[in-house]
């Protein structure tokens, strides 16, 4: 155990590096510092996120709570399933949504792509005692609208856990003020202002507490046929059999797990989805691998980059206002138009692109188009999931004619429920 407390203490030095000697910017009368944990700049390599994940498994009150939840936004999906699968506990992203479902929690108003539209929550019920994970705490925002989601829906807000926390910006106050009971953790703390981020002359030392050892699960040499087969029947069924709802611009929507969470996430799940991804596609050929951060993007990419040892970099819908972000306004069927932001890549960069489902294609275009507007070389799109009929293999064909597309499983969104190809 005393070995395990260093070796804790060692990585917490690590992360605490990441954050210092970072350039800020100044926009709209606020400091921001682009980081690599969060911004992708440069493309993170897993083993930082698994330090963080350790770190954060470590020092959190995992034992007292029944599920984790975060935001699906920067680095902070990929973390809270980092997380999960040591504390294996499951968890919940929230996602911005035109329109939503009932049950849906509503974690805060946000004009997203169409200029209305949610930040919507699911499968927390009451009574449950929730560990709220993100990446970076700066003002506090993001996180106290999911406290507070979280206690309107009846569950118990039992701590809020970070890897970084920017100090000067009131963050702490605000969550402690919010819900004065739940605990606030920081993994490393730093002060944003002037030129660069610098280390917090008044960092404390962090509560320890005995950790559940479950180690992260890695790919074995190679998957027997019928493992594989099995894992890509248990991808199949959770797409097949559920309910569809038609969005007012008749665009057919339903809940998965892995892209609205419903029901909770069981890490295992995006493991042999991950399994499944490094078995089939060509990951031994590109340099990085590309995602969105948005629904499962965040959770599966880590998974894959875990197993295949390469660096990630996770899209976002919005710009980190650096000269490396590259940006291409696309239209998504069910969110309407909007700009995603890739950070991080470079002329020559080998790029797998992976994704939770290729439905319309926008997302999955829009990622390519900045890869290769970057000097970027696409080598395959990955899938976990496609929806047919609604165009977006076309499309990328159309825009990309060489590009090896892969998708694990297939599924019909027609009538009442969704079904077998």
């Amino acid at each position: 155990y005393q070995r395990r407390v260093h070796g804790v203490e060692r990585m917490r030095s690590i992360i605490q590096t990441l954050f210092v000697g970072v350039p800020i910017s100044y926009t709209n009368g606020g400091a921001y510092a682009a980081f690599s944990f969060t911004d992708f700049i440069p493309p993170l390599h897993p083993s930082i996120m698994e330090m963080a994940a350790e770190t954060v498994a470590f020092c959190g009150p995992f034992s007292q709570c029944d599920c984790i939840v975060g935001p699906a936004a920067r680095g902070a999906g990929a973390l809270v399933h980092a997380v999960a699968v040591r504390v294996r506990k499951p968890y919940s992203l929230c996602n911005w949504y035109p329109e939503g479902c009932p049950g849906d929690i509503l974690v805060e108003a946000s004009a997203g792509f169409s200029g209305k539209g949610n930040i919507l929550l699911n499968s927390i019920k009451s009574g449950m005692r929730v560990v709220v994970v993100d990446d970076v705490l700066r003002t506090g925002a993001t996180a106290e609208s999911l406290v507070k989601a979280v206690s309107s829906a009846g569950a118990i807000p039992v701590a809020c856990m970070f890897v970084g926390e920017a100090t000067n910006f009131g963050g702490q106050d605000r969550l402690r003020k919010a819900c004065p009971n739940m605990e606030v953790l920081s993994m490393a703390k730093f002060v944003a202002r002037g030129a660069f981020s610098e280390i917090d002359p008044a960092l404390s030392p962090r509560p320890i507490r005995q950790p559940p050892i479950h180690p992260p699960h890695r790919l074995p040499p190679s998957l027997s046929p019928n493992e594989l087969t099995r894992k890509l029947e248990r991808i199949k069924s959770s797409f097949v059999g559920i309910p569809i709802q038609k969005t007012t611009s008749g665009y057919p929507y339903s809940n998965f797990c892995l892209t609205d969470f419903v029901p909770l996430m069981q890490p295992d799940f995006v493991d042999d989805i991950a399994d499944c991804c490094v078995a089939l596609g060509p990951f031994d050929k590109c340099d990085v691998i590309v995602s969105e951060s948005d629904r499962g993007g965040g959770p599966l990419t880590h998974a894959c980059a875990v197993r295949t040892g390469l660096p990630y970099c996770l899209a976002n819908w919005y710009s980190s206002g650096t000269d490396l972000s590259e940006g291409c306004k696309t239209y998504v069927g069910y969110s309407g138009e909007g700009t995603i932001y890739v950070n991080g890549i470079t002329p020559g960069m080998k790029v797998v692109v992976l994704d939770d489902m290729l439905s319309s294609g926008g997302t999955a275009e829009a990622l390519c188009k900045c890869i290769v507007s970057r000097g970027g070389i696409l080598i395959a799109a990955i899938f976990a999931s496609e929806k047919l009929n609604t165009g977006g293999r076309a499309r990328l064909k159309q825009n990309f004619p060489d590009l090896q597309i892969i998708s694990l499983c297939t599924f019909q969104a027609k009538g009442e429920v969704t079904t077998d190809n």
